[in-house]
């Protein structure tokens, strides 16, 4: 299966099928070890290309994203990059090992081996920037930056009265500003924490960032945490948004994202905040 990208194959018929090989950016690798053993030696993160050699979304990167001077200057600096080849025995192990459905797929690992992000897409030079950049934000800071703007601090604003009006769901006129607690206040005998699992998606997924967006834009009185997590190797957003001590208050939060269009939101009920 594969995903086409328009402008790239445009590009590709403009420039030719030339094969990458000869003054090509890659490197060949003879196991996964072996190239995390280079990267690791060159102080380089390791980037893997896997390819197939037939398929037109994968000429075309060849052609054109990868022989972008910006491109090639950024991966000559900061990667060291390595070229697999789907129909060979070394591609299919890694395939089966990274479950990769699509060529061209991108596979970037830090410096202990672990898969930091997978990209499964043809890209085009600007794309490929973009993403090259995220990926050395991230291993230089510990988190994307899709994160930088979201607090990470474990308390809760309590709303006035303007940001009442922009919400789409109302509090009782009186005793507005006990409806959300704040974090330290015991109105729970459990000790108990709530708050909302929106979404947890890929990170490659571009939708994480309209999500956010409009969770600021109709509730900008709760706190939104984004945080990333992995797992078996694969990484992926979390996005928690509020946190009560009621669970009254957080079902009728819970409501009131439901009719926002966030049918995924669930409760999570944990015995300290979130994370």
């Amino acid at each position: 299966m594969f995903k086409v990208n328009i402008p790239l194959l445009v590009v590709m018929m403009l420039v030719g099928s030339v094969s990458l090989y000869g003054k090509n950016i890659f490197n060949q690798a003879e196991s996964l070890e072996h190239a995390l053993k280079i990267a690791k030696s060159k102080r380089k993160l390791l980037l893997t290309y896997v390819a197939q050699s037939s398929a037109p979304c994968c000429i075309a990167m060849e052609n054109a994203t990868f022989r972008d001077p910006d491109v090639k200057n950024l991966i000559k600096k900061s990667f060291y990059p390595v070229k697999i080849t789907v129909s060979d025995s070394l591609g299919k192990h890694w395939s089966n090992q990274f479950q990769i459905s699509n060529t061209p797929t991108l596979l970037f690992f830090d410096a202990h081996g672990t898969l930091i992000k997978q990209v499964e897409n043809a890209l085009s030079s600007s794309e490929l920037k973009s993403i090259l950049a995220e990926v050395l934000f991230f291993n230089k800071n510990g988190f994307w930056p899709i994160e930088i703007d979201q607090p990470v601090v474990l308390t809760v604003s309590v709303p006035n009265q303007q940001d009442n009006a922009a919400t789409s769901y109302s509090m009782p006129e009186k005793n507005t500003k006990e409806e959300i607690p704040t974090v330290g206040e015991s109105s729970n005998a459990d000790g108990n924490y709530f708050s909302v699992l929106l979404e947890q998606v890929p990170t490659n997924d571009p939708t994480v960032r309209n999500s956010v967006h409009h969770l600021k834009r109709k509730f900008p009185q709760h706190l939104v945490k984004v945080k990333l997590y992995r797992e078996d190797q694969i990484p992926f957003y979390q996005i928690w948004v509020g946190e009560f001590q009621e669970f009254t208050k957080a079902d009728r939060f819970l409501e009131a994202l439901h009719r926002e269009g966030f049918s995924n939101a669930q409760l999570i009920s944990t015995s300290k905040p979130t994370p």
